[in-house]
């Protein structure tokens, strides 16, 4: 049987976002298939007690989701959403404002964005036919246009290094104005298209990619036919599938097993039993793929 890694892990995670690739690297390293366990981020939140974003001060936020993005971008070598308007959505109480020398115009491959109404997290996910009527809003929702980004899955030299000079002048302003939109219908996507045996590390990686590099919108419709175009899929087929039960079925089985299994963030790995929380630990990672660590983390299989 091949060995594995499990990712849990929300469509919408930044960390989620800055680690894949080396994920995919170490995977690959190790001989190990990825496991990809899409869930309700904000609904784990709401059943753990977990404090969301909002509840977080200014300079904790600040950090999380200002200085620790622009390291780990840096670091890992991928590009990061630079600059947008002031059309946030407020999602969570994220710190809002225009960046510095912000251009606005819509992203290149996805076109104008467009904002979408915030879910709370304790919302259950849309069944059948609500859900392609959430898309529906999504799709029929005021336009918005924000700044400039990086663009493409393998950033050139010129755009690290013109996020390297952003990050060094200040002019960085990373959450995307749908940050807050719902996030059902990329997960559920996602869950049909592993079940239909297609790849689901490229499918994760451009949504992640999408959402944090070009600003796209995770319950656009129009924007998630893009992400499955550009890696080969059909994207109309995948959201006909993803409006069926069964499908929201195993959304919520994967986040009811998260929250079984004591993940309390996205993203979490497991190897071999043993919970990995964060992207900053796939060293720890690739490190258990060869060798497990001493002692056993409680509910790892015997």
């Amino acid at each position: 049987m091949t060995a594995t890694i499990e990712l849990f892990f929300s469509t919408y995670s930044a960390f989620a976002y800055l680690g894949h690739a080396q994920l995919l690297r170490v995977a690959a390293a190790a001989k190990r298939r990825i496991i990809y366990r899409p869930f309700d981020l904000r609904a784990l939140f709401a059943a753990t007690g977990h404090p969301a974003t909002g509840g977080l001060t200014e300079a904790r936020r600040d950090y999380f989701f200002g200085r620790e993005i622009e390291r780990w971008a840096e670091h890992r070598g991928v590009p990061v959403l630079v600059c947008h308007s002031a059309c946030h959505l407020h999602f969570a109480g994220l710190r809002t404002g225009r960046a510095q020398g912000a251009r606005t115009g819509p992203y290149r491959g996805y076109g104008p964005v467009r904002a979408t109404p915030r879910v709370p997290g304790s919302q259950a996910s849309p069944q059948g036919s609500a859900l392609a009527r959430r898309l529906r809003t999504a799709s029929d929702a005021p336009i918005s246009r924000y700044g400039r980004a990086c663009h493409g899955t393998h950033p050139s030299t010129r755009e690290l290094e013109r996020n390297a000079s952003d990050m060094r002048n200040g002019t960085l302003d990373h959450i995307p104005a749908s940050h807050g939109s719902d996030l059902a219908a990329s997960s559920r996507m996602l869950i049909a298209a592993l079940r239909a045996g297609h790849d689901g590390g490229a499918l994760a990686g451009e949504m992640l990619r999408a959402h944090w590099v070009d600003g796209a919108d995770l319950a656009n419709r129009e924007h998630l036919l893009a992400m499955a175009a550009r890696v080969g899929l059909d994207g109309s087929a995948l959201l006909q599938a993803a409006a069926d039960d069964e499908i929201g079925a195993l959304y919520a089985a994967n986040t009811a097993e998260a929250i079984a299994r004591g993940v309390f963030g996205s993203p979490t790995y497991f190897v071999d039993g043993d919970m990995f929380y964060g992207q900053d630990r796939l060293e720890l990672v690739a490190r258990a793929c060869q060798q497990p660590y001493a002692r056993r983390w409680r509910g790892a299989p015997a």
